[in-house]
């Protein structure tokens, strides 16, 4: 993982306070935490043990790094929509977009993660980007959604429907 994006996470990390994170990265990660508080609930899962993931409670926070990069795309959108929708409540994801030089991996762009809801937060010079899911500000409600403009009341008595 790109040292800037774990340092932008971490930073995240102590302004969210996250009481429970779920990380999904490769085996060797075991010790990253990225900042989580002390006394947080943290679980982690390998992109070999996903079957678990239903299993899992609903967090605070996810993070998936070092893992997409390695599922075909079906399976990485089921994952990105399942945390998304069901596991997260805030969804950070840091994954690798450029081209892939290894042939077990697949490569991902900026509009997979648009169609699923993200935002970018950063693009790193490696090729890293740093993308986010947060229910909060997913959209914003637009000002004629109001109880007052609901059903042109206006226009009340004037026109039969």
């Amino acid at each position: 993982m790109n040292p800037e994006a774990h340092q932008d996470i971490s930073r995240l990390f102590d302004e969210i306070k996250p009481a429970s994170v779920l990380i999904i990265g490769p085996k060797t990660a075991e010790t990253l935490n990225f900042g989580a508080q002390p006394g947080s609930d943290i679980s982690r899962l390998s992109h070999d043990e996903l079957s678990r993931l239903e299993e899992q409670q609903r967090y605070d926070a996810g993070i998936i790094f070092d893992t997409l990069e390695h599922l075909d795309k079906a399976r990485g959108g089921t994952l990105i929509s399942r945390l998304r929708d069901v596991y997260c409540r805030r969804l950070l994801i840091a994954v690798n977009t450029k081209t892939p030089e290894k042939q077990d991996t697949v490569s991902w762009h900026d509009t997979d993660f648009i169609a699923y809801g993200l935002t970018r937060l950063k693009t790193y010079q490696d090729g890293h980007c740093l993308y986010e899911y947060n229910i909060l500000n997913y959209k914003n409600t637009p000002d004629w959604l109001n109880a007052k403009n609901w059903a042109n009341p206006e226009l009340w008595g004037k026109y039969r429907w």
